[in-house]
């Protein structure tokens, strides 16, 4: 199984919050050696004397860390003045470190090293770390401020195995502080890297995000974009969409990240803003934003950071049934930190509150966060959100949490549960003061820099209204053209002498017109719920069923068919028919519009029978001769004819054959040829 020692200090003094930290992890492993180790810091402490004290009390662990913008755990609550230290050993699981430096000039040979180091690719150099096997586990710590991080996280993507997965964060320091972030494996104390933990053995693990900002404002489309850097958001400069909605603000608005939703929308994460070009423009992200992601201002508050975080405590609660894991990590942002500020304490409380009870958990706040949004799938890299990762031995029961060190003789009960170390006597008091004086100094930029968020609020939300507002007002004028526009459609539909049918997708009828039901001398209610062929005639009802596929497959035809209306007539009818389909090309329904062909057929027959009076009855008999003749018209009937003239009143048996031909077709043309 795996055992778990975990500690967390408070104080100024690098070497006595450093001893009580080893102190304190001893007291809950006891004599057990562990293997591997992760430790969390405040920029101001001295790193390298850190890692060496650690290193030397427990030579043989696998150590890696990163500077942060705050530390919390179990039993402590949070800090931004502590060393948190949480030690790892177990029987059946081997843990392992690497690191790989230069990750902001040549990211995809820093990944290599890190993972050769550690033994966490095929082929890794087995005289660096013996008996490495399958990775079932990566946790990684970076420096994300140099290099989108997307790009380092495509690599590690690529290099580790597919069913290993991924978890981690990116180092952080104070928005006050001057030093630089840092990583930490080993001894070495590192800028600019990459470090990781592997896993190999029985892992278990269960994990779930909390991503709690909420998109506010209109969608719109990256359409100029190169990397992390977007040039144009919709038809605005990206640098005037964030003026657009949040006003003019000096600094990036790094509590208003972006949704960014792939083109199905399936997959949303989060891209903070961390520079403007003023004359460009542009706004550079966290990591690249591809053209054409859809994308939308986001905000959070308190509510919402709390709720989903108790969300996710919950869903790891479900999912823990059955499972005993024996610590847990989180991975913050640092905005969330800011949001919450006075209720910071909370998030933590409602892991724990939901989570297996004495479970050690250790977090921290990061400039980004990894984790897949899916179990199984790839990780990706995160903004503004909350990464939580349960870890276990897998068929093993979880060893009961060692109780927490009792607080030495010169520790102080701090905020949040901390306890504060090395502050005895006028030395302490002193350090003490300039340890509240800082948190003090800290506060008022806090306060500061929520006065400035609020007033980005008020601003987006002022903006948002006005364009709720026109947009209501905007529809309000579009309905009424609507309602107009379909009034007078059905004025039309219902005046006009052609029968007209509304129909779903299986040519059922929806709707029909006073017309329609004259045709047919039915009531619109004994039409509604049927289909056309139902009043068909025969003949056409049989070329309508083996020909359906072929007819349907016109979106626009016409055709002649015959109605069969309620008192027995059969009416012929011409179809002009119309397939409706959206905006995708999937069929809606159909439509027709149906036209009374009886006037019509009778003229046809009228003349018909006048172009039949036109022609000769027949051939004349003469002896040596066979005789014959036709008129066909091409396209409707006309007064063209022909004749034969003969016989005796014809000097010397004189034979003509004559042919007609009058300017027009139709009726008019073959009464005026026949009179």
């Amino acid at each position: 199984m795996l055992q778990v020692g975990l500690a967390q200090v408070t104080g100024p003094n690098t070497e006595v919050v450093v001893a009580e930290v080893i102190r304190r992890c001893r007291g809950q492993l006891g004599e057990t050696v562990p293997q591997a180790g992760i430790v969390y810091a405040g920029g101001d402490f001295q790193h390298q004397e850190m890692l060496e004290r650690i290193s030397r009390q427990f030579p043989r662990a696998a150590l890696i860390g990163c500077t942060t913008a705050g530390t919390f755990s179990s039993g402590h609550g949070f800090s931004e003045d502590s060393i948190a230290l949480l030690l790892l050993a177990s029987d059946r699981i081997r843990i392992r470190a690497g690191f790989g430096g230069g990750l902001s000039t040549d990211p995809r040979a820093a990944v290599t090293a890190a993972l050769a180091m550690a033994g966490g690719v095929p082929g890794a150099n087995s005289a660096i770390n013996p008996g490495a096997g399958t990775a079932k586990l990566c946790l990684a710590l970076a420096d994300g401020l140099r290099q989108p991080f997307d790009t380092v996280l495509g690599f590690l993507n690529q290099a580790l195995p597919s069913d290993c997965p991924l978890f981690g964060g990116c180092a952080a320091r104070l928005e006050e502080s001057f030093q630089p972030t840092l990583q930490f494996c080993g001894r070495e104390v590192l800028k600019d890297a990459l470090v990781v933990l592997i896993f190999t053995g029985p892992v278990r693990i269960l994990a779930e995000l909390a991503n709690s900002w909420r998109p506010i404002g209109p969608r719109a489309r990256i359409t100029a974009a190169n990397g992390p850097t977007v040039a144009q958001i919709g038809e605005l400069k990206a640098l005037d969409f964030y003026y657009h909605y949040l006003g003019q603000h000096p600094r990036p608005a790094t509590n208003f990240p972006l949704a960014v939703a792939n083109e199905s929308g399936e997959r949303v994460v989060m891209r903070g803003p961390v520079a403007y070009d003023l004359d460009l423009r542009t706004v550079t992200f966290t990591a690249a934003i591809p053209v054409g992601a859809r994308v939308q201002l986001t905000e959070a508050s308190r509510r919402f950071i709390l709720d989903d975080t108790r969300r996710a405590a919950e869903a790891l609660g479900d999912q823990a049934a059955g499972f005993n894991p024996d610590f847990g990590l989180v991975f913050s942002c640092f905005l969330r930190k800011e949001a919450l500020g006075t209720r910071i304490g909370e998030e933590l409380r409602s892991l724990a509150a939901r989570l297996p009870a004495r479970l050690p958990l250790l977090g921290f706040y990061g400039n980004g966060e990894i984790g897949p949004l899916v179990r199984g799938q790839p990780s990706e890299f995160h903004n503004a959100t909350l990464v939580a990762l349960l870890v276990g031995e897998e068929g093993e029961e979880r060893a009961p949490a060692a109780a927490a060190a009792a607080p030495g003789p010169d520790q102080v009960a701090g905020q949040d549960g901390e306890v504060l170390c090395g502050l005895d006597g006028m030395d302490g008091l002193r350090c003490r003061i300039n340890l509240l004086r800082t948190r003090l100094y800290r506060s008022e930029r806090a306060r500061r820099r929520l006065e400035d968020i609020k007033e980005l609020h008020a601003a987006l939300h002022h903006k948002v209204l006005e364009e709720a507002l026109a947009a209501r007002k905007k529809i309000r004028r579009q309905r009424t053209k609507l309602r107009e526009s379909e009034a007078r459609f059905r004025r039309i539909l219902e005046t006009t002498s052609q029968g007209f049918l509304m129909m779903d997708q299986d040519l059922v009828i929806q709707d029909c017109n006073p017309a329609y039901c004259r045709l047919l001398g039915y009531e619109r209610e004994e039409i509604i719920g049927r289909r056309p062929i139902e009043f068909m005639d025969s003949a056409y009802q049989d070329f309508f069923i083996h020909n359906r596929d072929r007819i349907l497959a016109q979106d626009e035809r016409e055709l002649e068919s015959a109605l069969v209306t309620r008192d027995g007539r059969t009416l012929p009818i011409l179809i002009h028919g119309n397939t409706l389909r959206d905006a995708d090309g999937v069929v809606q329904g159909h439509m027709a519009f149906m036209t009374d062909m009886s006037v019509h057929k009778k003229a046809l027959l009228l003349a018909s029978e006048v172009q039949k009076g036109l022609l000769p009855r027949a051939a004349p008999p003469l002896e040596g001769l066979d005789i014959c003749g036709r008129s066909v018209p091409c396209d409707e009937i006309g007064g063209d004819y022909f004749d034969y003239l003969y016989g005796p009143e014809f000097p010397n048996h004189r034979f003509s054959l004559v042919v007609g031909d009058v300017i027009g077709h139709g009726i008019d043309a073959a009464l005026l040829m026949s009179s």
